[in-house]
Order: structure tokens, then sequence, then C-alpha cells
């Protein structure tokens, strides 16, 4: 089965909902532990920058306004 077609499938899946929740509440946690500043968050977790802003894209955790470091260009 393509990579698509299985996230697909795990998408309606409880163990994908779970995941996500985790993953936004660790997210949003590190968001507010360097004030909003997506980079300094980013190297806290571990994960490069552009993971973070897709994950907070996927997530939809745009709610935490970003820091003057983490800003991307519009």
């Amino acid at each position: 089965m393509s990579r698509r077609g299985r996230n697909r499938r795990l998408a309606a899946s409880p163990y994908k909902a779970a995941l996500d929740a985790t993953r936004a509440q660790i997210i949003r946690e590190a968001l507010i532990e360097t004030g909003g500043h997506r980079t300094k968050a980013a190297a806290r977790l571990g994960i490069k920058y552009d993971t973070l802003w897709r994950l907070i894209r996927r997530l939809r955790l745009d709610d935490i306004p970003a820091g003057r470091a983490g800003r991307r260009p519009a």
C-alpha cells in the first residue's frame, strides 16, 4: 500500500487522533515556554524548524502567536 493510502486509513483511527492530540500538547507547551519563538521551540523539541512549521499547520496550532524570531514571511 502506498504511503498516501496508509495516511488516509490512519486519519480516521482513534490512534491517529490520540497521537495528534499528544503532539499538539507537546508543541503548544514548547511554544508557550519559548514565548512563541518557533525556532527555539523546534530546537527544544529536537526537530527542524520546517518540521515544526508543518506540524503547526497540520495540527492547526496557529492560535499561538509566533515570536519575532520564529515568524515565517508571508
